[in-house]
């Protein structure tokens, strides 16, 4: 590479960086399209093979489906891991004031105002984590091959989820504490 951007101009090695950084950029973006359509036609191809080239398509729509999962995975963390955790940022203290009073009042009174007023950021953040967890339970059952799917096993599926919104909550409740406890 070296060589080759002596031989360049300044211009022309400007181009050939821009090309290359614009098709990185493109490729990191549409990597998860280009994936599905991939998966599409792998899945085609091998419901039309016969004999051993179903076999061997199968195998190829399985590695497919797993290479998917993982996309669809890179994509929901890309979208969905910042927007919870800003979200609860903004509506842990609410809540958190919210328990504080009703601790103190020794009453369980958590139908008033300060309970209603982020009723629309809380369910936008309960949604998203539920996102976030769904697609990691949807890429640890791709690696399973079928082993956790809702037919076949929903229980462990479900038990899966749970695991994953856990760890995904206790990890987002840990960034949050520590962004308060040294300021916002």
């Amino acid at each position: 590479w070296p060589k080759e951007e002596e031989k360049l101009g300044g211009k022309e090695s400007f181009f050939l960086k821009t090309k290359i950084c614009w098709s990185v950029i493109f490729l990191v973006f549409f990597w998860p399209a280009f994936q599905m359509i991939k998966n599409c036609r792998q899945q085609i191809i091998s419901l039309m093979a016969r004999g051993e080239d179903r076999q061997r398509m199968n195998k190829k729509a399985i590695q497919s489906e797993i290479n998917m999962s993982f996309a669809h995975l890179l994509e929901v963390i890309i979208e969905s891991s910042f927007q919870p955790l800003l979200q609860w940022y903004i509506v842990f203290p609410g809540i958190y004031a919210m328990v504080e009073e009703s601790v103190q009042d020794q009453g369980m009174n958590f139908l008033n105002e300060t309970a209603f007023k982020n009723v629309l950021e809380f369910s936008s953040w309960i949604l998203s984590l539920f996102s976030l967890a769904w697609s990691f339970t949807a890429y640890n059952a791709a690696m399973k091959m079928g082993a956790l799917s809702l037919g076949v096993n929903p229980i462990g599926r479900g038990l899966v989820f749970i695991s994953n919104l856990c760890l995904i909550f206790v990890r987002m409740n840990m960034i949050i504490f520590f962004m308060y406890s040294f300021g916002p």
